[in-house]
């Protein structure tokens, strides 16, 4: 499996690590230890005690010396009792310690972290949360540009996780917010429908100016964690006030009550006629819930009854999800023509782990059961047009790099997307959290995957390279999402006819405090891109 996270927006508001470290984490809705990294809080409820008799293991160090990763697995400080409901297995948890999950952690970096050789060794026994302890296990070294190498570092509920993936249910109002760097803003970028925000008429651009009180953008450390908890981490039932300020500047107030939202991974889709023939447009928001492939099918199968000619994919919020399923799209894409016997992406580990290298194909049917098999409806175009934000991450940037390595053309309209070639394989799960730590890296067919520093729309074009073939244009949430006046979709449509980017003025608008340049999405479940286990 493959996931991101990218906390810049954190670093923004300048709260330290330090700070962070003193937050409480458990089911009660409080954000884990390693606030860094903004993910459901793991689960630590359940029974204190566990009906196994197995002894645990020796939390003894000794620098340099790993015992198996197995060893530790599920001694967990507070074991669960019963059984997932969405994978309908046993928790295997059993009585043990922080120290134990420490342990794990440690032991499972040292055999599978993709920079392993550059992680400290330190005493396990001297925390007191593992999440703080698994803060530190990356590695601190910097990109060419100067950022952050692995800037991905984050955990998630598991049954949470397993909830979005087996149901497409998320908990929460509907909302998808962006924060600006600049201002400190958090503003609605759009809204799932059937949800407790559409139910209020809650519009994309607009910004959370209060909840329950407090003013934003938050001041304090302390106002920090309540905002976040309480727009992110809310259980079914819990109610929150919230302030919107809508675009023309008035305030209006809803008390929220958070409910298992589902999600829509195929945000919009329809056919734009212009007068050179049909374009399909459609936006995916996600790579990860189950539902996305059937409403792939559904609108692939409508643009060829459509007739279109070229295809504007919008992926400006899409972080990520299962590198399968975007492989499954680069397919519909391109064609069998294009991709037969190509690879899609090659999964490189670390030197402890070369028998795992393996590469993905261009996957062009599915199995339905032991005696179906569909096969996936295509485009066969030679040319996508895909619209991108520092949000278009992880597998978003593994469906570009993959089409590229194969020669179908990717124009792509925005901004630079996150830079993240890296993925986790999901095998690191205890006691009731899973785990993010890169473990491997993706290259498309032909070796390329040096984009750590995002692709970039550029005039100056490099097909073996992270500069793509674009029109460099900021993403404003005064647009309406679909609409040929938004500014992407208008660039894209410019390019399309002219092969050459609109002038900057082309899109000059009044000045917004929607305008989103640099903006994070910011999704729980986002920036990923998870690889199915083998």
């Amino acid at each position: 499996m493959f996931y991101t996270h990218n906390t810049r927006w954190l670093t923004a508001i300048g709260f330290s690590s330090a700070l962070l470290a003193g937050c409480g984490s458990g089911s009660s809705g409080q954000m884990p230890a390693d606030t860094r990294d903004y993910v459901a809080p793991p689960i630590i409820g359940g029974s204190n005690s566990s009906s196994s008799t197995s002894t645990p293991p020796s939390t003894e160090w000794t620098k340099g010396s790993y015992k198996p990763s197995t060893t530790f697995a599920n001694y967990c400080a507070a074991p669960r009792s019963g059984v997932n409901p969405y994978t309908e297995k046993p928790y295997p948890d059993e009585q043990g310690t922080v120290v134990h999950e420490n342990h794990f952690l440690r032991s499972w970096s040292d055999e599978s972290y993709l920079w392993y050789d550059e992680l400290p060794d330190l005493d396990p026994n001297n925390f007191a949360s593992p999440f703080v302890y698994f803060d530190l296990l990356k590695t601190l070294e910097l990109s060419p540009s100067g950022k952050e190498k692995d800037h991905f570092h984050g955990y998630e509920d598991e049954v949470a996780g397993d909830q979005l993936n087996a149901t497409g249910e998320k908990v929460g109002y509907g909302l998808e917010l962006v924060f600006n760097e600049d201002s400190l803003e958090f503003h609605v970028a759009y809204v799932e429908d059937n949800s407790p925000a559409s139910a209020v008429n809650i519009q994309r651009g607009m910004r959370i100016a209060a909840i329950n009180g407090s003013e934003l953008p938050p001041q304090t450390e302390t106002e920090y964690r309540r905002a976040i908890t309480a727009l992110h981490f809310p259980e079914v039932g819990d109610e929150n006030t919230i302030v919107f300020e809508t675009l023309s500047g008035g305030r209006i107030t809803h008390k929220l009550e958070a409910a298992a939202v589902e999600v829509s991974p195929v945000y919009l889709s329809k056919t734009l006629s212009t007068p050179y023939g049909k374009v399909g447009y459609m936006m995916v928001n996600s790579f990860r819930p189950s539902e996305l492939i059937p409403q792939l099918i559904d609108n692939i199968n409508g643009f060829n009854q459509s007739g279109i000619e070229d295809l504007i994919l919008d992926l400006r919020y899409n972080g990520g999800g299962y590198g399968e399923y975007a492989s499954m799209l680069a397919y519909m894409t391109a064609g069998e023509d294009a991709t037969a016997g190509e690879d899609y992406a090659i999964y490189q580990f670390n030197d402890k782990l070369q028998d795992q290298n393996q590469p993905l194909e261009f996957i062009s049917e599915i199995k339905i059961n032991s005696n179906t098999t569909i096969q996936l409806p295509s485009l066969n175009l030679p040319k996508v047009y895909v619209l991108s934000t520092p949000g278009t991450c992880s597998a978003s940037e593994q469906y570009i790099n993959g089409l590229r390595g194969i020669g179908i053309e990717v124009v792509l309209i925005g901004q630079t997307t996150c830079g993240k070639p890296y993925g986790f394989s999901g095998r690191a799960v205890n006691c009731g959290t899973r785990y993010f730590s890169i473990d491997l890296q993706t290259a498309n067919g032909q070796g390329f995957g040096n984009y750590i520093d995002g692709f970039e729309p550029s005039s100056d074009a490099d097909m073996h390279g992270a500069k793509v073939q674009g029109c460099k244009v900021d993403d404003n949430l005064a647009s309406e999402l679909g609409a040929t006046s938004d500014p992407l979709i208008s660039a894209a449509l410019f390019y399309r006819e002219n092969s050459r980017c609109p002038s900057s003025t082309s899109f000059a608008q009044k000045p917004s405090a929607a305008s989103i340049t640099g903006g994070q999405i910011m999704q729980p479940f986002g920036q990923r891109i998870l690889r199915v286990k083998q």
